[in-house]
C-alpha cells in the first residue's frame, strides 16, 4: 500500500549484486590480496566476538551493550540477537572448521569449535539444522575414514532421542532448544507457512513483492486458551517460501537453478574449493527451510556471496589467502 516503502526495499538486491564484484575485485586482484584476507578476517572476528560476548551475557545472565537483563539466560545470543545464529554463525564457524582442517591452522580450528558451540548453545532452529547439514560433509571431506562409524554414531542417537521423546509423549516438531516458549514459537512458524501457501494461490507467477506485508493474510494463532494477532503475513520464517510467495514461480525457479548449478559445481570440482565450501552451503541450505535470509537484512547473502567468489577464483586465489 505504500509504494515509496516498497521501492526502498531494492536495496536488498541492489546490496547483493554489487557485493559480487567488489568480493571479485578484492579477491582476484593480486595487489589486493592483504585487502582480501583482511576482509575474510573481518568477518570471522566479528562473528567469534559476538560469540564471546555472547558467552558472557549468558554466564552473567546481563546485557551489557543494551544494558538489560538477559531476557532468557538460558541461551547464548549475542550482539546482534540470536538470529545471527540462525544463518550467518553457522557458514562463518563451517568455513573456519574446514580452513583449520584442511590447511593444518589450529587458530582457525578453535575459533570454529567456538562459534560451533555457540550456534549449539543458542538453541536456534536453523543454527542446530544448519549444523545438521554441514557437519556430515565436514566429516565426509575432511575426515573421510572415520565416515561410515559417524553416520552410524548419528543414526543410532537420533533414533534413540526418537524413541524417548515420543515415550514421554513429547512432540519432537514442538522442541526448539531451550527456549521457554518452543511450543508458540513453533506454532507461529507452522502458521506462518500456512498462511504463506495461502498467499501463493492468490499470485503463483509474479508473487506479492520482497517482503511486503500483506494484511488481507493476518497471521492468528491460538496457544493456551488465548487468540494472538500477529498482524499481517510478511516473514514466512522459510527462505524458499518467502521467494516464492514474495517473488512468484519465476523467482523460486531462477533461485533454486543458481543453487542448483552452485551446489553441482562444487561437487564436480573436487578440489580445495570443494573441501572448503560444501559444509557451509549445505548448512545454508538445510536451515533455509526455517529461517528466512532477508529477515537478518543482508548479512546472510553478504556471506553467501563472499563463498561464491571463492568458488570463482578457484582453488589458486584460495590457496593465495591461506598462505
Amino acid at each position: 500500500s505504500d509504494p515509496i516503502r516498497g521501492f526502498k526495499k531494492i536495496r536488498y538486491l541492489i546490496v547483493c549484486f554489487f557485493n559480487l564484484y567488489t568480493l571479485d575485485y578484492l579477491i582476484k586482484s593480486i595487489g589486493s590480496k592483504k585487502k582480501a584476507k583482511l576482509l575474510a578476517n573481518l568477518i570471522i572476528y566479528g562473528f567469534t566476538v559476538s560469540t564471546i560476548y555472547a558467552y558472557v551475557s549468558f554466564y552473567f545472565k546481563y546485557d551489557f551493550i543494551k544494558n538489560v537483563a538477559e531476557d532468557i539466560g538460558k541461551r547464548v545470543t549475542g550482539i546482534t540477537g540470536i538470529m545471527n545464529y540462525g544463518y550467518e554463525t553457522p557458514i562463518v564457524a563451517f568455513f573456519c572448521l574446514a580452513v583449520g582442517f584442511y590447511f593444518r591452522k589450529k587458530e582457525k580450528t578453535g575459533l570454529g569449535l567456538l562459534n560451533t558451540l555457540g550456534v549449539v548453545f543458542s538453541g536456534v532452529r536453523g543454527g542446530i539444522l544448519s549444523l545438521i547439514g554441514g557437519l556430515p560433509f565436514l566429516v565426509y571431506y575432511h575426515f573421510k575414514k572415520y565416515f561410515k562409524a559417524f553416520v552410524i554414531l548419528c543414526l543410532v542417537c537420533g533414533l534413540s532421542v526418537t524413541i524417548v521423546l515420543v515415550a514421554k509423549g513429547i512432540n519432537p516438531v514442538m522442541i526448539s532448544g531451550q527456549r521457554p516458549d518452543s511450543p508458540l514459537s513453533t506454532l507461529v512458524r507452522l502458521k506462518l507457512h500456512q498462511v504463506g501457501f495461502t498467499a501463493l494461490k492468490d499470485s503463483p507467477v509474479y508473487g506479492h513483492g520482497l517482503l511486503n506485508r500483506k494484511d488481507q493474510y493476518p497471521v492468528n494463532v491460538r496457544y493456551k486458551d488465548q487468540d494472538i494477532d500477529y498482524g499481517g503475513l510478511q516473514i514466512c520464517e522459510s527462505t524458499y517460501l518467502q521467494v516464492i510467495v514474495d517473488m512468484g514461480l519465476v523467482g523460486i525457479i531462477l533461485y533454486l537453478t543458481f543453487l542448483f548449478y552452485w551446489v553441482k559445481e562444487l561437487i564436480q570440482r573436487k578440489d580445495v574449493v570443494t573441501y572448503l565450501l560444501v559444509p557451509s552451503v549445505f548448512g545454508f541450505l538445510l536451515s533455509s527451510l526455517v529461517h528466512t535470509m532477508f529477515i537478518s537484512g543482508t548479512t546472510t547473502a553478504v556471506l553467501i556471496s563472499y563463498l561464491y567468489n571463492f568458488s570463482v577464483v578457484g582453488e589458486n586465489g584460495i590457496k593465495r589467502l591461506a598462505e
